[in-house]
């Protein structure tokens, strides 16, 4: 399951300036600082400054939502790009690639 196929999860299709600003960030571009999980939703902090959610829809949207924010701490200087195509159901043993920063 990835996070854009998902049909339990909604989430930003580019993280936004937290501001109010209306200004976007490109996926690839927005490189993941940190991230809080909090009851149905993540929100992911960019080295950029901007912010995206990840939101649960239903109950096997929570779910999912726990497998993502499991494995999110292994996506810790990737791009946000990056973590909607992983696949987080996939094999046990899957890692994002190791590429330098």
């Amino acid at each position: 399951m990835t996070i854009k196929e998902s049909e339990n999860l909604t989430y930003q299709k580019f993280p936004f300036a937290p501001d109010g600003s209306g200004t976007y960030s490109a996926p690839s571009k927005s490189i993941l600082d940190r991230f809080e999980h909090l009851d149905s939703i993540l929100v992911l902090h960019f080295r950029n400054g901007f912010i995206a959610k990840i939101q649960a829809k239903n109950l096997d949207g929570e779910r999912e939502l726990a497998l993502v924010a499991q494995k999110l701490e292994k996506f810790i200087g990737r791009s946000y790009e990056e973590i909607l195509d992983f696949n987080f159901n996939g094999n046990r043993g899957q890692q994002p690639n190791n590429k330098p920063h």
